[in-house]
């Protein structure tokens, strides 16, 4: 689960990291009377990057500013999504501003820390003009992040007292990563201020795997406005969807098989129409799930998004046989009755049978194709239709 920046901010604050108190605003807010200094800065809250550019922060130096930026900013809708609040935190006098963050790289399986010294700009875009002023220390789960694996900081121009709080602001980044499951535990800029090292921004995503441990947390910060529907319908029957925009569904058996299927469709599609290409509806990964009830749930759940006018499922038998998951759909659509067009893949494992058994239902809305990409030629052709 992403957080908003107010929410990040409360588990920093929690595990020791320095951060503004602030106020946060909601639509038909009552009155501006809570704030009593200024100047302040309007932030809007969503769960996307580039909010300043779309004109999601603001300056106010006094209530009517405030009041003019609050309305401004609760009109946005930024990279699709609409502002519903806005978090009004005291304008900071900014020495310094630099990045941070933590996060799991899969690909060496370890903990990775980045820093730079040049913050308040998008990392991405740091990385492709100045890679060499981002600092990249790896470290694993058992040790964790130690004082000694920021020796590297000893290099910046800072005196004994600001060096020590950028230490301690960063290991209790680690603290915060740990203590609540994070994926992610990002500030930028992390500024040295009049006041000391605050984080004057922040970026946090949780493990939703570890729910059953912050229970309290994910339910006070679950925001059920920015949710996807039949994103939220998929967690609570435990199935692996994506909600995409597209208009043909997919189902398949593995994640690395299920992305390459996302990929022919789409390839398809823009062959099949340039201007106006098919694509994909959803990434849907049924794992091992080949029961006719966790077909059944896959397929209605698909057929929900009413964009949808065909499905492929492309199956490799391996553990799963093939022969099961063709069984398991006859039985799904018959307890459904879904009449949408269905083109069938199978390799692997039982192929030869479960295509057999499809042929013999005589179903007239199920297809089968030889391989991958005459399925998706088909069911792009089949799903225009």
């Amino acid at each position: 689960m992403d957080l908003y920046e107010y929410q990040a901010r409360k588990l920093l604050n929690k595990s020791g990291v320095k951060v503004q108190e602030g106020k946060l605003f909601e639509r038909n807010y009552a009155s501006l009377a809570n704030i009593t200094q200024y100047p302040v800065v309007a932030k809007a809250q969503v769960k996307v990057g580039g909010r300043g550019k779309a004109g999601g922060v603001k300056l106010a130096k006094n209530e009517t500013e405030l009041d003019d930026s609050i309305q401004n900013i609760l009109h946005l809708n930024i990279k699709g999504h609409q502002v519903n609040k806005v978090f009004v935190v005291p304008a900071a006098n900014i020495e310094k501003e630099m990045y941070c963050s933590i996060m799991y790289d899969r690909s060496r399986s370890k903990y990775l820390l980045m820093f730079s010294f040049e913050g308040g700009v998008e990392i991405e875009e740091l990385a492709k003009t100045n890679s060499e002023a981002i600092d990249k220390i790896y470290f694993n789960a058992v040790d964790g992040l130690k004082e000694t694996d920021l020796e590297f900081l000893d290099n910046y121009s800072l005196n004994d007292s600001l060096l020590n709080q950028l230490k301690e602001a960063i290991l209790n980044m680690w603290e915060c990563y740990q203590e609540f499951d994070a994926t992610l535990v990002e500030i930028n800029p992390l500024c040295i201020t009049s006041d000391g090292v605050e984080a004057l921004d922040a970026k946090i995503s949780l493990d939703d795997n570890a729910k059953f441990r912050h229970q309290e947390i994910f339910s006070d910060f679950f925001d059920i406005s920015v949710e996807d529907h039949l994103e939220a319908k998929a967690k609570e029957q435990g199935i692996n969807y994506v909600h995409l925009d597209g208009e043909i569904g997919i189902i398949g058996n593995g994640a690395g098989l299920v992305m390459s299927s996302l990929d022919v469709v789409a390839l398809a599609g823009r062959k099949f129409d340039s201007n106006n290409p098919p694509k994909p509806a959803n990434f849907l990964d049924i794992g091992g799930g080949a029961s006719a009830e966790h077909m059944r749930k896959s397929l209605e759940l698909i057929a929900e998004d009413k964009k949808v006018s065909a499905i492929l499922i492309n199956i490799y038998g391996g553990l799963t046989r093939c022969e099961l998951v063709a069984e398991g759909l006859l039985e799904a659509l018959n307890q459904t009755g879904l009449n949408l067009p269905i083109v069938v893949r199978f390799d692997g494992n039982g192929m030869d049978e479960g295509l057999d058994i499809l042929k013999n239902a005589n179903k007239p809305n199920i297809h089968t194709a030889e391989d991958m990409d005459s399925a998706a030629k088909l069911v792009v052709e089949i799903g225009r239709k």
